[in-house]
């Protein structure tokens, strides 16, 4: 039993530690030279997918690199549902390509939504296939993050769309593995 808990709180604290890493990691890209705040390398899941494919092909994937895939890609979820409601959709809001050329306006949203939905699926598809026990507290979590992170960074306006927005796309990722949990 002392085991069993001990590994349940060591992968809880993994995942979270992953959670506020991938929430930071969009960001990275204002301290790497050549790339723009924003780039689509760092505000998607690009990256994070490739590395994981790389080290689970070259590695055989334990139970603490599927932790830390899917807590990365939750907080880069966080980080991205932050980043859907700037000021404006002009300058550092948009979505940079290499050598600084915005996607424009239109686009930025579409793509940081589009990753957002990407990577809680992947993440919770993840969690789903390898059965990793996430419990209904643990749903809270990543929510408290979640939350966390808006109160510290944006108007109160924003917080409020924020939370809606951020509480639906949960509420609808855990409906759809519970009913794919009915069907099995």
């Amino acid at each position: 039993m002392i085991k069993k808990f001990f590994n349940n709180n060591l992968n809880l604290s993994i995942f979270i530690i992953s959670i506020i890493t991938g929430i930071e990691y969009p960001d990275v890209d204002l301290i790497i030279p050549y790339l723009s705040h924003r780039s689509f390398l760092t505000h998607s899941i690009i990256v994070p997918v490739i590395l994981y494919y790389f080290l689970y092909k070259y590695k055989n994937s334990n139970l603490f690199l599927n932790y830390i895939f899917c807590g990365f890609l939750v907080g880069v979820s966080i980080h991205l549902s932050a980043d859907v409601f700037p000021k404006a959709w002009i300058g550092y809001a948009t979505i940079k390509i290499p050598f600084l050329l915005s996607v424009g306006p239109l686009f930025s949203p579409i793509w940081i939504l589009i990753n957002i939905m990407l990577g809680l699926f992947l993440a919770f598809r993840k969690i789903k296939e390898i059965e990793l026990r996430l419990s209904f507290k643990n749903h809270v979590v990543i929510w408290i993050i979640g939350i966390i992170y808006f109160l510290s960074e944006y108007n109160p306006l924003t917080k409020i769309l924020f939370f809606i927005s951020f509480t639906v796309i949960i509420i609808i990722f855990i409906n759809y593995f519970q009913k794919l949990k009915k069907e099995y």
